[in-house]
């Protein structure tokens, strides 16, 4: 929202909107962090709690970045991923280290507590980009990946031994994976006002998606982002300061982290290529 407001050219609810952010972040990390290694269920105008250890928010605290403090955010991490049904079979993610009975469930209906759902497995791979946790997320797409491959349509979900559970033809699994490879894998963002490429782990890829195309390497990016006017492009994994040209003309140096950060209109082809350096000349030239 505070995004939106910044493109309707409205300074004060902008403000407002990153204000209510922060407190939202502080009133989660003030009220409901344990003060070890995970955020509690819910809190009670009593001050008692209830706590089942959710995976949802939990992971989604890491994901967001709400632990300012990174020995905390691998307690958390060490939290989740030691529980008995975290990635069922390499599937998906639980939705709690404690399983919701019944009686703690609304009518009674507790038949999405005891599976591994994908919407739970996004804010998982989430969590692993922001943490830096290579390993486990391509371990986890790998085997999505694998099954998608192999059946095309895969279940609703994951029971605790990683079989096949509720629907058996269902589109959560496949979406969610399209959209880890989008937003994580390859790390493209198209936002109102500002379009991201930050790759988790990949040196290369080709993504075209109706009217968003991007061809990425680290010496050559090209990205075509869809709709119209000025947007803010940072594209990251270049070549540690090197001097590249902008298909406008315009000439660039990367950072020591290897990203650009540029301006340049949206809906038109744009293309980033390392320039080529001249080389020296000798003595017999």
């Amino acid at each position: 929202m505070s995004e939106i407001a910044a493109f309707c050219h409205d300074a004060a609810t902008k403000k407002r909107y990153i204000a209510l952010r922060e407190s939202i972040r502080a009133g989660i990390l003030h009220r409901l962090w344990n003060g070890h290694d995970h955020f509690v269920t819910e809190l009670h105008a009593d001050g008692t709690t209830r706590d089942f250890v959710d995976y949802d928010g939990n992971f989604g605290a890491l994901a967001f970045g709400v632990l300012p403090d990174g020995a905390d955010a691998r307690r958390l991490l060490r939290r989740l991923d030691s529980g008995p049904h975290t990635h069922p079979g390499g599937y998906g993610t639980w939705v709690s280290e404690r399983r919701y009975e019944k009686q703690d469930c609304y009518g009674g209906n507790d038949g999405d507590s005891d599976v591994a759902m994908a919407r739970i497995w996004w804010l998982d791979m989430a969590a692993r980009v922001q943490i830096g946790d290579r390993a486990t997320f391509n371990s986890l797409l790998e085997k999505v990946e694998d099954t998608l491959l192999r059946d095309v349509w895969m279940p609703e979900r994951y029971d605790a031994q990683g079989r096949p559970a509720h629907n058996s033809y269902y589109h959560e699994y496949p979406e969610i994976y399209t959209m880890v490879l989008r937003e994580m894998r390859y790390g493209v963002y198209v936002g109102v006002q500002e379009v991201t490429i930050h790759p988790f782990d990949v040196r290369s890829f080709s993504l075209h998606l109706g009217a968003l195309r991007v061809d990425y390497s680290p010496t050559r990016a090209s990205l075509q982002a869809p709709g119209s006017g000025e947007r803010e492009f940072t594209i990251s994994g270049l070549i540690p300061r090197r001097r590249y040209i902008l298909s406008t003309g315009q000439r660039m140096v990367t950072d020591g982290h290897g990203t650009l950060c540029f301006h340049a209109s949206a809906g038109r082809l744009l293309v980033v290529s390392q320039e080529e350096m001249a080389l020296p000349r000798t003595s017999s030239q």
